[in-house]
């Protein structure tokens, strides 16, 4: 909804492009004739302009040792006001070691699993920004924890929901490096 980079980490379908209906039709569609739907998706950041990172996701933000975000100026791509600065989005990262985050993104995956996607391409999928440990134990986790730590973990909870058939791929995916 409202384009790449809007809303992270939801990924609901813009209405301006049709309903939900319309679009798991148009993917089905897509299917019957051979090409296969991979859609796209980010898990790395939440954009700190909305109000659900305002009411919830902020609890999920991971944190430094002063208990501050771990930030990310935003994109910049072509559009002139993008490039003037004047309505990038700015994120943070979030972390992955939080159980209550975790079942966040497996609702927001489960919707392309619902629309009948052949698979899901998930944008910067294990680098986490400069956020490598998270400090803030409320997530569950002990102060400092590594962040990568959570990453299989996280692929296994997708493949749980997902068809045996599902492709999930990502870009930076780092899961044998950082374990």
């Amino acid at each position: 909804k409202g384009g790449q980079d809007q809303g992270n980490p939801s990924h609901d379908p813009d209405p301006r492009l049709g309903t939900f209906g319309e679009l798991k039709e148009a993917i089905a569609r897509c299917h019957e004739i051979g090409v296969k739907v991979i859609l796209f998706y980010k898990f790395t950041w939440a954009d700190t302009s909305t109000e659900w990172f305002n009411n919830e996701l902020y609890k999920y933000a991971a944190t430094d040792f002063n208990g501050n975000y771990y930030p990310h100026a935003g994109y910049q791509y072509q559009t002139m006001t993008q490039l003037a600065d004047v309505n990038t989005k700015r994120f943070v990262s979030m972390c992955t070691l939080s159980e209550e985050l975790r079942k966040i993104y497996l609702n927001e995956f489960k919707k392309a699993v619902d629309l009948g996607a052949a698979g899901v391409l998930i944008d910067e999928s294990q680098h986490h920004g400069s956020a490598n440990l998270c400090f803030n134990e409320s997530h569950g986790h002990r102060k400092g924890e590594y962040i990568y730590s959570a990453d299989n973990q996280f692929i296994k909870e997708l493949r749980e929901i997902a068809p045996d058939d599902f492709l999930i791929s990502g870009e930076c995916s780092y899961d044998m490096q950082f374990q």
